[in-house]
């Protein structure tokens, strides 16, 4: 069997301050309409991606829970998806059943509930063999112009009952750099590196 590689990524929702979510959670059937409107605008973004399969976590999760350790919503994506890459490229949507996520890191936590930036993982399984050159791509195309497309918005916000200020992909590079920021700025710049440490947990090719 060939070796599939895990890249990781999220789309970072800027809300409108009013009015609040109708719903920080998607059912499975729910998440379908999102999880394509992603995967095209990622495709647009990465040639090559074809190669690839999306998993896309239908929590709107806070900055606090993204970076648990080991990246627990990524890896429960891991978890939960099917045993090999996708072909044609799509969008697989983990959702809710019955108003329960399948793992508890992809539950949005109640106590964030007025958080402004909401995040949802998005978990890209690629076969070793395109997995360096696509996370390249990756790393060089969404710190640049990784922002959603006006179709992916429109759905977010009405799939989730939100206004939205803004919205843009960001590799797991970027999103720790921001995280490093936001430490920085509450005066815990000195344990930063432990904690980058800590969340690095290695995320090598799996065997499937």
């Amino acid at each position: 069997m060939s070796a599939i590689v895990t890249l990781h990524a999220v789309l970072a929702c800027e809300l409108s301050p009013q009015p609040a979510p109708e719903r920080l959670l998607l059912e499975r059937a729910g998440g379908d309409a999102l999880a394509g409107a992603i995967a095209e605008d990622l495709q647009r973004l990465l040639p090559g991606i074809e190669h690839a399969r999306l998993l896309l976590g239908t929590g709107l999760l806070d900055a606090a829970e993204m970076p648990a350790p080991g990246f627990a919503a990524h890896a429960a994506l891991a978890e939960l998806g099917p045993a090999s890459a996708a072909r044609p490229w799509r969008g697989v949507a983990v959702g809710a059943h019955h108003g329960r996520m399948p793992a508890a890191a992809l539950a949005p936590a109640a106590e964030f509930s007025d958080a402004p930036m909401r995040y949802l993982p998005l978990l890209i399984e690629a076969e070793a063999e395109h997995a360096d050159a696509l996370g390249t791509r990756l790393e060089q195309v969404l710190a640049n112009a990784g922002e959603a497309s006006a179709r992916s918005a429109d759905v977010l916000m009405r799939s989730y009952g939100l206004r939205l200020q803004h919205a843009r992909y960001l590799s797991l590079t970027d999103l720790l750099a921001l995280t490093c920021v936001q430490y920085e700025h509450a005066g815990f710049a000195a344990h930063w590196p432990l904690l980058e440490a800590a969340l690095l947990t290695p995320r090598a090719a799996r065997r499937r």
